[in-house]
């Protein structure tokens, strides 16, 4: 299985990945306070026709640490993570440069990732 990721700390300048042949966008933004995570997002987007569509996204903006995972419809399943911060964003790494190819097959097949 191919692997890559990539992390860039500005809303403003977004990484573009090409992943087997398919144009891919992983995005991730943390805050810190006193050198602890507050707020995180992380999430894997493709692109379908010319828009950019949300596969996978773990963010913890509703105060507790979770991962979304979205259809090519945008209908979403949230699934909380009974984890700290600093761990949740740690799994959403390593969760998406494992299984970005996976993800992007079933999402592109209408099925959620």
């Amino acid at each position: 299985m191919t692997s890559f990721f990539s992390i860039y700390f500005s809303p403003s300048r977004p990484t573009l990945n090409y992943w087997g042949g398919s144009v891919s966008l992983t995005l991730a933004q943390r805050v810190f306070e006193e050198g602890k995570i507050t707020k995180f997002v992380v999430q894997l987007e493709i692109k379908v026709g010319e828009l950019w569509k949300v596969v996978v996204r773990y963010d913890s903006f509703h105060d507790f640490s979770h991962k979304d995972s979205y259809n090519i419809n945008g209908k979403c399943r949230k699934f909380q993570l009974y984890i700290q911060y600093e761990e949740a964003l740690t799994l959403a790494d390593e969760d998406i440069n494992n299984n970005w190819e996976i993800y992007r097959g079933k999402f592109l097949k209408g099925e959620f990732p």
